[in-house]
């Protein structure tokens, strides 16, 4: 757990200017280890935490968090993205009915690139599988 002190001065070494929104959202996002959360999963967990922060706010400090590096995201399709506090390489999977997001270690995928891709030209390789 962080220190309102610590999560200011983790947001402005992330040149975040550490408002009220911020830092509850901070705080809730990183209570736990690593986890997957939605923006309307974020807006329940401010809820029942007693704070009122609207779905607008809630979504834009989850994407300046990502655009920063503190958190990754992670595109389910066209108009739905969760986020997850992991930020190493990892890949993952989507439970179409339970709607859940789920880790998946490098080291159990099997992959290998097409011939005309060097491998040192690769940024990041993103994997979602949807069952």
């Amino acid at each position: 757990m962080f220190t309102d002190e610590k999560i200011k001065n983790i947001l402005r070494q992330s040149n975040l200017r550490p408002t009220k929104q911020r830092i509850a959202i901070f705080d809730i996002l990183f209570r736990q280890e690593n986890w997957h959360f939605s923006a309307d999963i974020v807006e329940k967990k401010c809820s029942e935490s007693g704070v009122k922060i609207s779905a607008g706010t809630i979504y834009n400090v989850l994407n300046d968090f990502y655009a920063k590096g503190l958190i990754s995201k992670v595109m389910i399709d066209d108009d739905r993205s969760w986020f997850d506090t992991n930020t190493s390489d990892h890949f993952h999977i989507y439970d179409t009915k339970d709607r859940k997001l789920y880790d998946i270690a490098p080291e159990d995928i099997d992959l290998s690139l097409p011939k005309t891709i060097k491998e040192d030209d690769v940024k990041k390789v993103e994997i979602l599988i949807k069952v």
